[in-house]
This record gives structure tokens, sequence and C-alpha cells, in this order.
């Protein structure tokens, strides 16, 4: 699509959005500060009132936030990105009285609704405030991973073999030596306690190796588990949205799962647009992901944003969770259209109002300007303590980073601070580097080895996916 027609394209989805968020009050909720701002920023444009901001923490970034903004913190800590959310959410459903004060005082006609543009865990009020663009709780059930395979035999989608065994089962070992094929099997447990992502709770058990140290890990939070191979390839995912007249299908996104094989886990570490499956692949990741949106619709009603996420193996792509909600996938696909509200109209999708959605013009734009312009960035949460923002500049130096030189360009660059797990490392490719073909895992590893080097964090030996299918 032509420069042009984009714009064109954003200023009908504002004058769209316009009647539905207009004189409106709204509380963005989120789990740092600067990740409201965009969509403040974009709710300011579509006529919103003054909004109210409730975040667990302040972020690491260089963007300026306006004093003039109603923006209070939680001051929350946690253990990883799970553990942050559930201490997010039981903080919110119990706020601390000064804040829900400031809430009442803001909203003394309690006529406010409040949004969460990335949220793990669903909560359906905050403040007394409901939530608008709420999911089901039949839309929730899907991100149980220890169903999901149900749903992949029923819309007849190829998957790996797997088995959902009680963690008491006597028999859960062999279980696990049927489904290995020679890498081992990876263990995920059930909902029981409440969701999971971000790769925290994924287990995995080498070939020969005794399970019961992650067993008895497993048993703290889940009664069952689902056991699959360990399947070599690239992490990948395929996002979607269900709107009333179709589904709107975007191209496939690299995700940075990273290995810890001495650590029986995996690391999550973002995700990006610059690596690019066989045409084949990605016409089959996304005919997976438009059959999968249908049968939702059709099936109980779904509507609004979905990631899939699975493995390219050897043998074709394989999914192995759906994410009913705004993921972090969506963000690169859409560094070209800026100013296109895609939150807000996700929202008003999953709020099912009756509006002409232009779905089709809408993935139009999405994958040609994803294809265009390559997004994203390395991502990292570290229990390591990291008490001030700083930037560092890498250069390739054989195979390791090493700090750049005076008068050296980096290849990627590390912005580092603190977070509330402790720290937080992102990494970024540097402006000049062509972002078209380039794969996010292997330099992601690079560059945390440089940190366990330099900045005495403990990471440890990390592994990234091979490649192992023809691109």
């Amino acid at each position: 699509m032509t420069k042009h027609s984009i714009e064109q394209l954003v200023e009908y989805y504002r004058q769209l959005l316009t009647p539905v968020y207009a004189d409106r009050k709204f509380m963005h909720v989120g789990e740092v500060d600067v990740g409201l701002l965009h969509e403040v920023e974009q709710m300011r444009v579509l006529g919103a009132s003054e909004p109210f901001l409730l975040a667990g923490n302040r972020g690491t970034s260089d963007q300026s936030i306006d004093d003039n903004l109603r923006l209070y913190l939680l001051n929350l800590t946690g253990n990883d990105m799970v553990d942050s959310a559930r201490n997010f959410a039981d903080t919110a459903t119990n706020l601390p009285v000064e804040i829900q004060t400031a809430i009442d005082e803001w909203d003394p006609d309690q006529e406010a609704r409040y949004v969460f543009a990335a949220q793990l865990i669903e909560i359906s009020e905050i403040g007394n405030r409901q939530k608008y663009g709420r999911r089901k709780s039949t839309w929730l059930l899907l991100e149980n991973k220890t169903t999901i395979d149900e749903l992949w035999d029923q819309i007849g989608i190829a998957r790996a073999p797997s088995k959902v065994v009680e963690l008491t089962d006597k028999a859960l070992k062999s279980y696990a030596s049927e489904l290995d094929q020679g890498d081992g099997t990876v263990w995920v447990p059930d909902n029981q306690t409440s969701v999971h992502g971000g790769s925290v709770s994924l287990r995995w058990v080498h070939t020969g190796e005794n399970p019961d140290a992650v067993i008895r890990e497993l048993k703290q939070a889940a009664s069952k588990v689902r056991i699959m191979p360990f399947l070599e390839g690239v992490p990948m995912s395929i996002h979607g949205i269900v709107f009333p007249s179709g589904v709107v299908v975007l191209r496939p996104v690299e995700l940075a799962v990273l290995r810890q094989r001495k650590r029986h886990g995996f690391l999550w570490g973002g995700c990006m647009t610059g690596y690019d499956p066989s045409s084949e692949d990605r016409a089959y990741m996304r005919d997976v992901a438009r059959r999968t949106g249908e049968y939702l619709s059709a099936e109980i009603g779904y509507r609004g944003p979905f990631s899939i996420d699975g493995i390219l193996t050897s043998d074709g792509f394989r999914p192995n969770e759906l994410n009913p909600r705004l993921s972090g996938g969506f963000a690169p696909q859409l560094r070209g259209l800026a100013d296109l509200p895609f939150a807000p109209l996700c929202w008003a999708v999953m709020e099912n109002e009756s509006l002409d959605y232009r779905a089709e013009e809408l993935e139009e734009a999405i994958v040609s300007m994803a294809d265009k312009i390559r997004g994203g960035r390395g991502m990292v949460i570290t229990p390591f303590r990291i008490e001030q923002q700083r930037k560092i500049e890498l250069v390739r130096e054989g195979e390791a980073f090493v700090m750049s030189g005076e008068g050296q360009q980096a290849d990627v660059v590390l912005d580092v601070g603190p977070s509330p797990s402790g720290g937080i490392i992102f990494m970024r490719p540097s402006a000049e580097t062509e972002l078209k073909g380039f794969r996010l895992a292997p330099e992601l590893v690079r560059a945390l080895c440089f940190c366990d080097q330099h900045l005495g964090t403990d990471f440890g030996e990390l592994e990234a996916a091979k490649e192992v299918r023809a691109t």
C-alpha cells in the first residue's frame, strides 16, 4: 500500500473509533508506566477524557512522562514475568486506600472503565471499574496448555504427539520415555493456580534423565502436565484478529526462546520480524491462524486478537499454544503503522461494537507494512539487580560481542536497567543494520554472554534454536 493509502486508512479508523471513545473516561492499567503512554496518546486523539494511569512500576526507558498525567505506581516486585503478573493482579484487586481514593476523586460518578493492552491475568474489575475489552470465560480456557491439543485435533491441524498426565500417575516416566524422539521431552503444567507465559513454567527433561526433581517442582502449582517431544527448530508465532466479518491474519514472527540446557528450562527473549520462513511455510502458518480464528468465531463467538506459538520443525510448523489476547508479537508488526489506533480497535472488537471494521483492508495494510518495515527487539528479565539505566553499544568480534570502540559503528545496542524482578535487558540492532533476514535468537545469546562477563549477570550457558527447515 502507498503512504497515502496508509494515511487514509489510519484516518478512517480514527473516525470510526472516535464515537466509541470520545468524552469517556478510561483508566489505563499496566505493569510499567512507559508501556501506557502510546495507548494514552491514541485515546487522546480519539477524544477520550483525561485518563488515570495505574502501573505496577517504573519502566526502563528514555521516554519521559508528562508530570500533568495522573500516574500512580504500586511499586511491586516479582521473581519472574508470571510472578510479577500474579502480584499485580493480587494488588490491583485490593488497591491501597490512597489510590482507590484518587480514582474515586477522578471519577466521582463511577462512569470510567479500565483498559489493559497486554494483560496476562484477566481481572474483571480494578478500583471498582470494569474492564473495557473484556475476555469471556470461554475465551480464557484457550490459554490452558494442557487442553489446547484437543483444539488442534478438532480443527484438523497437524501437531506434535503429546500426553496429558496426572503428576501423581505412576506411569508418568514411561509416558515421557515413549514420547522422547531423541532430544528429551518438554513438560508444561496446567492452569490450576493461574495462567503462565514467557516460558517460565516450561521444563526440559533430557533423554535418560530422572525427572523426579521436575515432578516435585511442578506439583507445587499443578495437578496435570502435558508432555511432548522436544522439537528442534525455530520458535515462531502467527497472529490474527477475529472480526464479525472475518479473520485478519498477519505474518510470521520469530520468538527468541533461548535454551538453558543445564537448568532444564527456557528463557524468553522477545520477538522480531526479520526472519522469513519459506513462502510455503508462511502460507501454511497463515492458514493455521485463519482456520483457528474461523473455528473460534463459529464455536464460542470469539472476538479480538490471538496468537499461535509453535516450532518450525523439519516437518513444518507445529503449534503448541494459543494466546487469546494482545500478545507481544503484534508490536513489531506495527512498526510502520505507529499512528494506527490498534489497541483501541481490538478493544472495540472484543466488546462487539457494531462498526464497519474493513477487515480485509486492515489485513492488507498491516501485512504489507510488516513485510516492508521489520521490527522487534530482544527483551530479557533477570533476577540480577541492575541499579542504573545505561546504554551499551556492541560490535561483533568473531563469534562474540565486545564493546564498540571510538568511531566504531555498533552492531547492536543494549539498554539495561532495573525491573520489578531485578533487572531488564533490551537488545536492538543498530539503525544501520538490515533487519530483513536478521535472526534475533543467536545474536541475543551473544549479547547475554557479554552481560554475564561484564555486568555480572548469571544467565549461564544459553543456546539458540537451530534452523532445520529450508527457507
